[in-house]
């Protein structure tokens, strides 16, 4: 059964149809968020400015927390110094969706933003995505509720919040693990200079 539901979750956009309730939970982080961009450190290079936005899965999600990055970003920057976002997930996400989108959808960060640029990686966060000192900026709203591994089928459900007993304790403590492989991960990658915050 699980993984039955997770092939439907993710799937031909349908994440993008059945995920508002993340895009709501994620939205309160978003003042944080342009916070961050604002106060970030950004060398004087022409190098891009790079955002990393992890867990994007089929980027419904994605646009605005990316366009009020970028605006904060392009108040700061020199109009020929370009931005790239750059969206991770898992090798077997629907990454067709999540290209179609930035193209068509009204809100993309895209529109009239002929020097910023969008590009994908297929691997799980729980792992080095970037060279170090290669991102300014860094999002991921709920991706990091999912667990790196699968540890045991969870009874009449397939999230792991869901679980009791002896699986909820399994989750809770590969739940802790993760995190600090996350946040291990992540710390080699910010330019010099930048803040980690959480």
């Amino acid at each position: 059964m699980t993984v039955r539901v997770v092939n439907q979750w993710k799937g031909k956009g349908s994440y993008n149809r059945l995920a508002p309730r993340q895009a709501a939970g994620g939205a309160s982080a978003l003042p944080l968020l342009e916070e961050a961009a604002r106060n970030v450190s950004l060398d004087p290079s022409t190098q891009p400015v790079v955002i990393a936005d992890h867990g994007s899965s089929q980027d419904r999600n994605s646009p605005r927390p990316m366009s009020i990055a970028i605006v904060a970003l392009l108040e700061r920057l020199p109009v020929e110094r370009p931005i790239s976002t750059i969206h991770t997930d898992l090798p077997e996400n629907d990454f067709s969706s999540l290209f179609r989108l930035p193209d068509n959808d009204p809100a993309s960060y895209l529109h009239n933003q002929p020097n910023v640029f969008t590009s994908a990686v297929g691997s799980s966060f729980y792992k080095r995505l970037f060279p170090d000192n290669h991102v300014s900026l860094g999002w991921s709203a709920y991706a990091v509720t999912w667990p790196g591994r699968t540890l045991a089928l969870i009874p009449g459900h397939f999230y792991s919040t869901r679980s009791t007993g002896a699986v909820s304790r399994a989750f809770d403590r590969q739940a802790e693990e993760d995190w600090k492989v996350f946040l291990t991960h992540r710390a080699r990658e910010p330019r010099r200079g930048v803040r980690k915050t959480c």
